[in-house]
């Protein structure tokens, strides 16, 4: 015990008598595990399970707080070994070491969060362009910035600060995904729940009580900013400072935080059929804990934004480490640009309002608006807006809230960044992949107060609306002889089976990480999305057909969402989109990127790219003037020049593959096949011959759907025939379509334009000059109303 006394550097008389007090009682008591008996967190909260241990370290971060900046041996030492929060063995027995603030950064480099979305994305945010090989270096990034603070004299007590803002924010974020984790684990039908413990637990109950115990914390006073130290007090200063309080002088964000935690998480976890196989908790779970997380990032980005106004450096660095790496999961580019300003370099108070402006353009990635974050002094600095209805993708001005489905492409970001961690990340790719994220509806579209849905990417996949993807649909169907052969696919990958499963039989050591990520991806983008798209140029089609006057704004909806999802919400609003191509997700993105190594570029962008915007704005005009027949042309144009993107990927992963073995492990070979898998059935539409070509050459003879692997047996390795093969094999389908050879381009050893140049133009949609300039007309006209009011 003398030994406790000295590490804890506690002299005084009064000090050992109140360490000595909290050794007996930790030694002497046992903590209550009935899940009758919760904890009294007060404002109104009590918990299922018994968390008061948990709230204690509330009374740590008090020490801390009250230690610095005269003591910081002490507070070194409380932060270091805990001194408040007991804990127990199995058996209940109280243990001689407490539960510390430290730990829950440390634990980290035990891989105790690495399967978890937060800190994934945090982890992501901090590396080294995304790379995963480099997370390692970062998991302790809370404790060495407490660390580093705590030997800065001059800090005052930003220590505590950030062992509040950084070390217990992120272990609230672990527990949501630990509930997750328990829930579904509960759920398995293979998995005793009593041998497990999970019964006892209460199937994640116990950690949704442990993350509200961590919020709240003990000696909270409902609605005081003073009478607390834990991250609920924290987001009370912050409600303070941007007026985002309630009437009762309660914070915004923690009074939702508590109703998500009463209404939905408590209802979701106590109910008699809760994680079982037939019950949608884990689906439930998924959405409360990201709408939590969403709260969780308010006081967060607030204390960001004060103390930038202020000029204190040393603390916007501090919150910038404990929010902006989030930022990670949104435009990668203006990701870049806040990482560089805020983390990679001392704070510049001359670049406040250009790093607010990027700040704000990515509230929405976090399920955040302007409303969440209040206004901060506005006298200092200017009232935040959220974007309008008429905000443009790439310089297409949409007259109908459509942005909410182009965050697809955010739900396919999310999932990259999990996909390129590993294995351990695969689950919550899943639930990304099954539950959705970012995108969502009204389950009412009458009623805006109603509950909103998701979208999913597994609802585009599985969804009877491709069937109005005429004539793809059909083709793709006979192609696979599957009517979900994109869900397959990935649900198979997801699960390391099938062609690129690691335990794969056929193929001498298997698929790896690397290849599923990008048979996934790219399976996702330009499958899954390019389909559903093609079905949504149809259905406005039928729109305009039906010539409802009534209903003028519907009509329009239509082919806004078609816009959505082929440029998506990453582009940015500038023309051809963002000059970083690594941002987009969609085909707009895919046709600039193939654009470089083709030289068909304009000016920066993908000359097809400026024939798609063409198009967007006459269907639109031509949709206001009910102009169907002509209408009717310029989908043919556009459903036919949008293949010319995943033409190019095809033969530039075909110069990739050239003489790589069937079991090569090679990155190229799954980006090769899955990009051959997106544009053959198409291909195989319009000329069988050409299909067989690409086939032959591009897939192995485990991937092949429709041509006997046993043609060229001899044959080992992929594009025997040469790129220029597979680059002619399109030829005839180039011609078909109409689509033009300077739209292609071409490369080194795989022109496709080789066997005849191909003219297309717009005049071959038989369209007037007059037609179509009366149709752009009428377009922007009504955008610019709509834009500027």
């Amino acid at each position: 015990m003398e030994h406790l006394l000295q590490n804890a550097s506690i002299t005084t008389t009064h000090h050992r008598l109140l360490v000595l007090i909290l050794l007996l009682t930790a030694c002497c008591s046992i903590p209550v595990t009935s899940a009758a008996q919760g904890t009294d967190l007060g404002g109104g909260v009590i918990t299922r399970t018994p968390v008061s241990d948990q709230s204690r370290i509330a009374y740590d971060l008090r020490q801390m707080f009250e230690s610095l900046p005269d003591d910081g041996n002490r507070a070194k030492n409380v932060y270091m070994a805990g001194f408040y929060s007991a804990l127990y063995d199995s058996f209940g027995n109280a243990l001689p070491n407490k539960r510390s603030i430290r730990s829950f950064s440390t634990e980290a480099g035990n891989g105790k969060f690495s399967s978890e979305p937060t800190f994934l994305f945090h982890m992501a945010g901090l590396s080294n362009n995304f790379d995963p090989n480099t997370y390692d270096l970062h998991y302790t990034y809370a404790d060495d910035f407490v660390m580093s603070a705590l030997q800065d004299s001059d800090s005052g007590t930003l220590a505590a600060e950030a062992a509040r803002a950084l070390n217990l924010w992120m272990y609230c974020a672990h527990e949501l995904w630990q509930s997750l984790d328990q829930c579904t684990t509960a759920s398995r039908a293979d998995i005793n729940n009593d041998v497990l413990g999970l019964t006892d637990n209460a199937k994640g109950a116990h950690s949704i009580d442990e993350f509200i115990a961590y919020w709240i914390g003990e000696g909270q006073t409902a609605g005081s900013s003073t009478q607390g130290y834990a991250l609920y007090a924290l987001t009370q200063q912050a409600g303070q400072l941007f007026n985002t309080l309630n009437p009762t002088g309660e914070a915004k964000a923690n009074t939702n935080i508590k109703l998500l935690y009463e209404n939905k998480a408590r209802t979701a976890l106590a109910a008699s059929d809760t994680c079982t196989e037939e019950s949608d908790t884990v689906e439930q779970l998924w959405h409360i804990n990201n709408s939590l997380l969403s709260q969780m990032y308010v006081p967060l980005l607030q204390m960001l934004i004060h103390n930038m106004v202020q000029g204190d450096v040393k603390r916007v660095r501090m919150y910038a480490l404990a929010v902006v790496p989030q930022f990670a999961q949104c435009r990668p580019s203006v990701y870049r640009r806040l990482k560089s300003a805020l983390l990679e370099k001392d704070y510049d108070g001359s670049k406040r309002n250009d790093i607010l402006t990027d700040l704000q353009s990515l509230y929405s990635c976090l399920g955040i608006s302007c409303k969440d974050i209040g206004a901060y002094q506005t006298d200092v600095l200017g009232a935040c807006g959220d974007p309008p209805v008429s905000f443009p993708m790439a310089e297409y001005i949409p007259s109908s809230p459509v942005r909410e489905y182009a965050e697809l492409d955010l739900d396919i970001w999310n999932m990259k960044l999990l996909l390129n961690y590993g294995e351990k990340a695969y689950p919550m790719a899943k639930y990304l992949y099954l539950h959705g994220k970012n995108s969502y509806i009204p389950a009412d579209e009458n009623d805006a107060d109603a509950e909103k849905v998701h979208r999913t990417l597994h609802s585009l996949a599985e969804s009877d609306f491709r069937k109005k993807a005429i004539p793809y649909y059909e083709a793709f169907v006979e192609y696979f002889n599957d009517n979900f052969y994109s869900d397959r696919i990935i649900l198979d990958s997801l699960g390391r089976k099938g062609r690129w499963g690691d335990n794969n039989a056929d193929f001498v050591g298997g698929g790896t990480f690397d290849q599923r990520y990008e048979v996934i991806s790219t399976i996702l983008q330009y499958q899954v999305v390019h389909l559903y798209l093609l079905a949504e140029i149809e259905d406005a089609v039928e729109d305009c057909i039906k010539q409802d006057v009534t209903d003028n704004d519907g009509n329009l909806h239509s082919w806004d969402e078609v816009a959505a999802l082929v440029i998506g919400s990453l582009e940015g609003a500038g023309q051809g989109g963002s000059k970083d191509f690594r941002d987009g997700q969609f085909i707009w993105s895919l046709a600039n990127k193939m654009s470089v190594d083709f030289g068909s570029a304009e000016d920066g962008f993908a000359l097809v790219n400026s024939e798609i915007e063409d198009l967007l704005y006459a269907g639109k005009g031509m949709i206001q003037s009910y102009d169907c027949a002509d209408f009717t042309k310029v989908v043919t144009r556009l459903r036919n020049i949008m293949l010319i993107p995943l033409i190019q990927s095809v033969i530039k992963y075909a110069t990739k593959m050239e003489g790589l073995s069937y079991e090569s492990n090679a990155d190229a070979v799954a980006k090769g096949e899955a990009f051959t898998l997106c544009a053959l059935p198409i291909i195989y539409h319009y000329d069988k011959d050409g299909a067989k070509v690409i086939e032959m050459n591009m897939l192995s003879p485990l991937t092949r759907s429709r041509f006997n692997p046993k043609l060229k047996g001899t044959q080992m390795t992929y594009v025997e025939e040469g790129p220029q093969a597979v680059a002619d094999a399109f030829w005839k389908t180039m011609r078909a379509l109409e689509l033009p050879s300077r739209f292609v381009g071409s490369l080194d050893g795989a022109d496709p334009s080789k066997l005849g140049e191909i003219a297309g133009s717009a005049s071959n949609m038989k369209l007037s000059l007059a037609t179509f300039s009366t149709s752009v007309a009428i377009s922007v006209l009504g955008s610019l109303y709509l834009f500027f009011g």
